[in-house]
């Protein structure tokens, strides 16, 4: 960031997180110093930056509803309820019963309830003097409070959506169509209050331009290496295919697929994921593995496998979105097979930035046979090292938030001064 630009970053949780999306605002921000950014979050574990809590009373309806969710999650087998999330995860709370319906419409109140921030938050984030709102955004309560933030302090909102989560929110009419109504208002809101965008990646930097009329900037996660790995064909067995990710939006099925596809082909199944899915005899869950070392073990592995989500419902919300593993597939330089709509965004980036690579967007037969002769033809191949291209690099990335940031400071300053 420029020398004076203050950023106060706003979120659920911040760059302590120890998933992807931490991982994501640790390659971003790693650079900005500390007296120049503001984390203001729920969860503030193994933050170092400065930071401040939101406090519960700044959602007063969330805390009167937690012992009616306490009662509803522990009927669902829950044992705890979790911090109020920053990103949207309404397409995983599936079902059509009661006690799936009744979980929905409870969120859904407490998301969108009104906000109220008391005189001593913002007056301890007044003194830190922040001239943008950096944020994720993802549900109602930070839309909301973002814009209260912004309206309280006179500063830009600075979105940056990795993925289209906006349709995703409330689509089934919950609260009698409240809750959707109140997603539009909010976003709509927010837009208003935000000169420029920041996108997960190019694809998706055209399509909110043209959508929002509003110039939009990519940043993302890269990497920090200045070359690709090598890869040298080895003739061990067995021979081991590593995914690294989540089990969600359908991926699991597709492990499944491709470990069954791979039975008595001598290669087997590494899955390197927060949870455990469902046991396959040609499957290891490898669930103990920090973020932080999952580039070691993608250079290690003989090939790669990458998958987005084959369901059309889940791939028009995905389509846009540029994995976090993207750029360290990339890195690790591996014989790699994708397998995902030919449309999605990580699917083409990867498709035409990996040396060795296939493609499935159907799991049938042939596909499964292809698999097989893949591997086994690109594994006896050596790849060399090179280059890394520029657009995953994690400094390109760090430039497109720092402009985005400063242009849209301008803008807001250039914006006021035009209404004075």
């Amino acid at each position: 960031m420029t020398a004076r630009t203050r950023v106060l970053y706003l979120g659920a949780g911040g760059t302590g997180m120890g998933n992807a999306t931490g991982q994501t605002l640790r390659c971003l921000l790693s650079e900005m110093p500390g007296d120049r950014l503001l984390q203001v979050v729920y969860d503030a574990e193994q933050i170092e930056s400065p930071f401040i809590r939101i406090p519960e009373s700044a959602a007063l309806l969330d805390v009167v509803m937690r012992a009616p969710v306490r009662l509803l999650r522990r009927a669902r087998g829950a044992s705890s309820i979790p911090a109020p999330g920053g990103l949207n995860d309404a397409i995983k709370v599936s079902g059509d019963g009661l006690r799936a319906r009744v979980w929905r419409s409870l969120r859904a109140a407490a998301d969108i309830a009104p906000v109220r921030l008391p005189r001593s938050f913002i007056d301890e984030i007044r003194r830190f003097e922040p001239e943008a709102i950096y944020t994720l955004l993802g549900n109602v309560r930070m839309m909301k409070l973002a814009i209260a933030l912004s309206k309280k302090l006179d500063i830009p909102i600075v979105p940056h959506f990795m993925d289209d989560w906006g349709g995703t929110l409330y689509p089934n009419g919950e609260l009698g169509g409240l809750a959707r109504r109140s997603v539009e208002r909010s976003f709509d809101r927010v837009i208003a209050r935000s000169p420029d965008l920041v996108c997960i990646g190019e694809r998706m930097a055209e399509e909110y331009q043209d959508r929002f009329d509003r110039r939009a900037f990519v940043a993302a996660f890269g990497a920090e290496e200045a070359v690709t790995s090598e890869f040298t064909a080895s003739a061990r067995a067995p021979r081991t295919l590593v995914y690294a990710g989540g089990l969600h939006l359908g991926r699991e099925a597709v492990l499944r697929w491709a470990a069954t596809a791979l039975k008595n082909t001598g290669w087997h199944l590494e899955v390197y994921s927060p949870s455990p899915g469902v046991s396959h005899p040609n499957i290891t869950y490898k669930t103990k593995v920090p973020v932080a070392d999952i580039p070691t073990v993608l250079a290690a592995a003989d090939a790669l496998l990458f998958v987005e989500s084959l369901d059309p419902a889940i791939a028009d919300y995905t389509r846009l979105s540029v994995s976090t593993k993207t750029a360290q597939y990339v890195v690790a330089n591996r014989p790699t097979v994708l397998v995902g709509p030919a449309r999605q965004a990580s699917i083409e980036l990867l498709e035409r930035s990996l040396p060795s690579r296939t493609s499935f967007a159907s799991l049938d037969g042939q596909s499964a046979a292809s698999l097989s002769t893949f591997l086994a033809e690109a594994s006896r191949r050596d790849i060399p090292s090179r280059p890394l291209p520029a657009e995953f690099a994690a400094k390109k990335m760090r430039a497109g938030l720092e402009e985005a940031l400063s242009i849209s400071i301008a803008d807001w300053r250039e914006r006021a001064g035009e209404k004075g």
